[in-house]
């Protein structure tokens, strides 16, 4: 797959990406965080096991220590860390405002990959990471229903899981551009195997929140957020995510995370019932134009070499 298709597969997962606020938003009103993190992964091993079982065993057979260590450390950051801190985010401050805060993760992405990675940072990836910025602002400011009170621990909470987000985005490229690291690792093992180690390190503490008297009243729409949750967040997200990194640089995998608010934004208003105002657009506006303008800057290089 080409450049063209790892963007394509980027702003799939993203997109994706952003429904699981929605999807978490309404499920914890039913269960605890650990809980709905656990059953929504237990969905995601399932549907691995059940389209991609065999394979995913020959697939673990053949892996590196190295490539163990990657997608355990993206377990780690990238599900588990990520869900506890979205989860305990989404009781204190609302879907949209979670999303919104999200949208800190094209400046976070492309710090850790110069960081990690040592990514360039050009004048056009400053420009995108402003504009998204300044864009998250726009959202952020002036009041209204969907941008609420919430408390300062609970975007404290959201920004701990935008970190978690672009570690495993930085982590996943790291991963491909390692020597260590061989190519061809197939994208639903890989989704499947990550997140069967973060069920593993969800168990313990889902068993401390003791939720069995709660799992008889989670309604069927709760059953079938989690199930969304695990099958296709989980899975075809992070399988399309892994095949981006695979094939786009740093710059723009930061620059499609910006994709993330958008995303649930806008799946907070259609449903959860949340509002969208003037100023919304106009801040959503803002992080498209952060998307394109690192995009280009990649396409730039390209032509230039």
């Amino acid at each position: 797959m080409d450049r063209s298709g790892g963007k394509a597969a980027l702003a799939g997962a993203y997109v994706l990406a952003g429904s699981s606020v929605v999807a978490a938003r309404y499920v914890t009103a039913f269960l605890p965080p650990f809980t709905v993190t656990f059953f929504s992964l237990a969905f995601a091993v399932l549907t691995v096991a059940l389209v991609y079982g065999r394979q995913s065993v020959r697939v673990m057979r053949t892996m590196t220590a190295g490539q163990w260590r990657y997608l355990s450390i993206q377990a780690l950051f990238g599900i588990a860390l990520f869900r506890f801190f979205i989860t305990f985010a989404l009781r204190r401050i609302g879907a949209g405002e979670v999303g919104i805060v999200t949208g800190a993760a094209p400046a976070v992405t492309a710090f850790l990959a110069v960081i990690l990675i040592g990514e360039p940072f050009t004048g056009r990836n400053v420009w995108g990471v402003v504009l998204a910025v300044a864009g998250i602002l726009v959202l952020r400011g002036g009041g209204g229903e969907l941008v609420g009170d919430g408390d300062a621990a609970g975007y404290g909470l959201a920004f701990g899981g935008t970190v978690c987000e672009a570690l495993l985005a930085v982590v996943s490229r790291k991963m491909h551009v390692a020597a260590e690291s061989r190519p061809g690792l197939n994208p639903l093992a890989h989704a499947g195997i990550v997140s069967g180690i973060a069920l593993v390190l969800c168990l313990g503490p889902m068993i401390l929140e003791a939720p069995w008297p709660l799992l008889p009243a989670v309604p069927a729409a709760g059953w079938a957020a989690l199930s969304w949750y695990g099958a296709v967040v989980t899975i075809l997200a992070f399988a399309l995510m892994f095949i981006g990194a695979r094939n786009c640089d740093g710059a723009v995998i930061a620059a499609y995370t910006a994709i993330i608010p958008l995303s649930s934004v806008f799946l907070s208003v259609a449903f959860l019932g949340e509002t969208v105002t003037v100023r919304h657009f106009f801040g959503c506006g803002l992080v498209v134009a952060s998307v394109w303008s690192m995009s280009r800057q990649k396409r730039g290089s390209d032509s230039a070499a």
